[in-house]
């Protein structure tokens, strides 16, 4: 029965290259289906800051499924990092209705078109008199306020994950997925930035220094269980992010479905690793001991991930989209350590370690199920 359903599939994915080009650039908004489930969401991570500070912004909307009751469907947080005070990730979380959240692309228009697969990123998501990222071609600005945090960002140009705006996914973003994960940026230069925490009166500022992850998520809900890393070294700008999990598809099989991409420019390395043409294994997942490992294999290279970050640097319990609205479902740390083995045919040819790097526990994958259980 499954070698039927994989036929299938793979002749649904056939059919969707014949129809459309490959270039594609997601980071702009969709339009939302008349019935639910789905949910859009950005996220962008910043980090290369003095004193090893770092923070990110997330924010999006789920249309609930119609059969349950909806709850929380608008959320806005903003995670900081700050070693000086504590070790530990901290968010801050806006709730709000869906008429405050406005969505415009290109100056102002309402959406009404998906992304076209050719033009570049042009769109401001805002929830009225609190946040706002706004996205052009050469450049992005965010303000969040957010409780007693305010943040305020110019970031510069983005640099893409492929050519012609192609994501992780590569052709499989045109295949009708469960859940969509696109990176715009994997390392955007950070202009200028200020965090203001309003309660201790500390200030942070500073200009032309730092970098900025810039991704997004959309599809019916977040998997039942997850991992996500990201981190650049902003010296070298060696860079890398990995995604995935357990993927249900139509609730008739599930197969493991993780994207990874590690970018060396020093020696030329631009590798990017799928399922359905690679071998991608989880070789090691302990949200108890915060530690992953991952092997990918191509025909040319593999590349082997060792990440690990202390127990008391993650986040309390982080919320993520569900089908009936935002619930806590997943533990972050900034300080993580990601230890990369590139290898060519057998032979290692690469290594690297990049640290204050981003790792995420999501679902099941989080120990003992504990988000799972501070959500029912």
């Amino acid at each position: 029965m499954y070698g039927s359903i994989i036929q299938i599939l793979l002749t649904g994915v056939l059919f969707c290259l014949t129809v459309f080009p490959i270039n594609a650039n997601h980071f702009d908004p969709h339009v939302y289906p008349k019935h639910g489930p789905f949910f859009e969401g950005w996220y962008v991570r910043i980090s290369g800051l003095r004193q090893n500070r770092s923070f990110g912004i997330l924010f999006g909307k789920v249309l609930p499924d119609s059969q349950e009751k909806a709850r929380d469907t608008a959320l806005a947080s903003v995670l900081i990092y700050d070693p000086k005070h504590s070790d530990k990730l901290v968010s801050y979380d806006l709730f709000a209705n869906d008429t405050d959240v406005n969505v415009t692309v290109k100056g102002g228009r309402s959406v009404t078109h998906d992304p076209d697969f050719e033009s570049p990123a042009d769109f401001r998501w805002e929830i009225k008199n609190a946040c706002y990222l706004e996205v052009k071609p050469n450049r992005s600005r965010i303000h969040f306020a957010i409780g007693p945090i305010i943040v305020d960002v110019a970031l510069g140009s983005p640099v893409p994950w492929g050519r012609k705006g192609v994501g992780p996914e590569g052709w499989l973003e045109h295949f009708p997925l469960p859940l969509h994960w696109f990176v715009f940026s994997l390392r955007s230069p950070v202009i200028s930035y200020t965090i203001e925490n309003k309660d201790t009166h500390m200030i942070y500022k500073g200009e032309n220094t730092g970098v900025a992850h810039m991704e997004k998520n959309w599809g019916n809900s977040f998997p039942k269980a997850w991992i996500w890393s990201e981190g650049v070294d902003v010296k070298t700008n060696i860079s890398f992010a990995l995604s995935g999990g357990p993927v249900n598809f139509y609730d008739i099989i599930t197969i493991p479905g993780y994207l990874i991409g590690y970018r060396n420019p020093l020696k030329g390395f631009d590798l990017s690793f799928r399922p359905v043409d690679n071998l991608i294994e989880l070789i090691h997942n302990d949200g108890c001991n915060g530690e992953i490992a991952v092997k990918a294999v191509g025909i040319y290279y593999s590349v082997h991930f060792y990440i690990s970050a202390k127990i008391g640097t993650f986040s309390e319990c982080l919320y993520g989209p569900e089908t009936n609205g935002f619930r806590k479902a997943c533990t972050e740390s900034y300080n993580a350590k990601a230890n990369i083995s590139v290898y060519r045919l057998g032979t290692l040819v690469d290594t690297h370690t990049i640290h204050n790097s981003a790792l995420e526990f999501g679902g099941d994958f989080v120990c003992r199920k504990r988000c799972k259980q501070a959500f029912t």
